[in-house]
């Protein structure tokens, strides 16, 4: 069996050293992509070292092809946040090593 290269996605608003694609998880759907250092929201005062990061959410669309969606960030200083992510059905999960993991819902009118 082989496998052939069908393209790559990254954030619309990606750029160096974010990090993106530190961890990512899949189901046939959707999937998500962490991004430890990639938020755009930097909080005044902190050192980069100190800046919470990004996870972005990537759906199949109706061509077959990947879209980004949602980018989900964490409500408060979470230095780190998208060095581990989980997908599973309705559930993501995204951590910040030694300060949290924050879960998202789908909700139910969102039919991605």
């Amino acid at each position: 069996q082989s496998f052939l290269y069908v393209g790559f996605v990254q954030p619309s608003d990606s750029r160096a050293g974010d990090n993106f694609g530190a961890d990512l998880s899949m189901t046939s759907r959707a999937f998500v992509v962490g991004s430890p250092v990639g938020s755009r929201n930097r909080i005044a005062g902190l050192p980069a070292y100190g800046q919470s990061g990004a996870a972005y959410i990537f759906r199949r669309g109706t061509d077959g092809r990947w879209k980004q969606g949602q980018k989900l960030l964490p409500n408060e200083p979470a230095p780190g946040f998208g060095t581990s992510v989980a997908i599973d059905n309705d559930m993501i999960i995204v951590g910040a090593p030694k300060v949290a993991a924050v879960c998202w819902r789908r909700q139910a009118d969102d039919t991605g």
